[in-house]
């Protein structure tokens, strides 16, 4: 017998996405222009939220009726998705706040390849994963505070 099917759910990315000028000496990354990922004209800047990769669903076991929760969380397998210079964050973003992302040399594509993990989190984890987001929190005030 094959367990119930889980209700559909919606997942909505924000995602940003920068579309440079290329006549510039200096690209909005803070590259200069005809050099490294900027070699063909300032590069593209693609960023991704990283708290959007991180998903909790509930689902009954069939068998007791418990509700238990569960993490969906999709990760990039190549290392492509990595932390961005705060010059391009700001580009794409607006801010300069930390963020991840990936920057496309003109006339090029990146290409990504994302996997998931569905994971039953226990307590603990609950509670140091808790633990990271207010410290995340504390380090963010206490940037902008100066």
């Amino acid at each position: 017998m094959h367990p119930p099917a889980v209700d559909q759910v919606t997942i909505p990315f924000l995602v940003e996405f920068q579309e440079t000028p290329n006549g510039a000496s200096t690209c909005v990354d803070g590259g200069a222009n005809g050099v490294g990922v900027n070699v063909n004209g300032c590069a593209d800047i693609f960023v991704i939220n990283p708290t959007d990769l991180n998903f909790e669903f509930k689902y009954a076991d069939p068998d007791t009726g418990f509700l238990r929760t569960y993490m969906l969380s999709f990760f990039e397998t190549e290392g492509k998705l990595a932390p961005l210079l705060e010059e391009a964050c700001k580009a794409a973003t607006g801010n300069f706040d930390p963020c991840i992302g990936f920057e496309t040399k003109e006339e090029s594509d990146t290409k990504i390849q994302f996997a998931a993990r569905i994971t039953v989190p226990e307590p603990t984890t609950l509670l140091l994963i808790g633990l990271g987001l207010a410290g995340l929190g504390f380090a963010r005030r206490r940037r902008l505070n100066g």
